[in-house]
């Protein structure tokens, strides 16, 4: 189980199939790093999905992504 650096900004994607996940995005531009799930499967709380954005590139398949203490 990986940890967030402490740099990276979170964003709450989804794929546009009702799937919710995270993008962890570099502080400077913005451009999305890497995906991954909340270690233990919790969902994400309803105001970030709320706040969700439609991924430009999702994953094929949400299950390979990495698993990350939020």
């Amino acid at each position: 189980m990986m940890l967030i650096p402490a740099n990276f900004v979170l964003q709450p994607l989804h794929n546009g199939e009702g799937n919710y996940y995270v993008g962890h995005n570099c502080p400077h531009c913005g451009e999305i790093l890497y995906r991954s799930h909340s270690a233990g499967d919790e969902e994400l709380a309803d105001h970030a999905k709320e706040h969700a954005e439609l991924d430009p590139d999702p994953p094929a398949d949400l299950d390979e992504l990495s698993k990350i203490e939020l």
